[in-house]
């Protein structure tokens, strides 16, 4: 996993990993939050926006890494496409890591959601 991170480049990894922090952390704060009524529907748009904040960092790091591989390739005579599909390949775990996050944020979402719906109790007033 740590082979993972430094080859995706630490900088990007780094920020998606804190983007990954924060919406656990929102995710704790929501469930608590449902469990004493004060949980607001906001929270899940915030949670949205954050996920695709992953995502699009994710690609960013994507394109970066391509942009510099491209680069050096542009520098070399002989170059074998094997060498090329490796850095395409390392180049991906930036965009694979930011779609597993967004993805956690969406399931985040729908489950907070349900939770929050089942929980909610509406008390009649008279």
């Amino acid at each position: 996993m740590i082979k993972l991170f430094y080859e995706g480049g630490p900088l990007f990894m780094g920020v998606l990993t804190i983007v990954l922090i924060i919406i656990l952390l929102i995710i704790g704060q929501s469930i608590r939050r449902i469990h004493r009524n004060q949980f607001k529907t906001e929270t899940l748009t915030t949670l949205g926006s954050i996920g695709l904040i992953a995502f699009i960092v994710g690609l960013l790091g994507q394109l970066v890494g391509l942009y510099a591989g491209f680069g050096m390739a542009e520098q070399m005579e002989n170059m074998s496409p094997a060498i090329i599909l490796g850095g395409i390949k390392i180049s991906m775990i930036t965009s694979m890591y930011g779609l597993i996050i967004w993805l956690v944020s969406r399931l985040a979402i729908l489950v907070l959601g349900w939770y929050h719906k089942i929980n909610f109790i509406d008390t009649p007033t008279e």
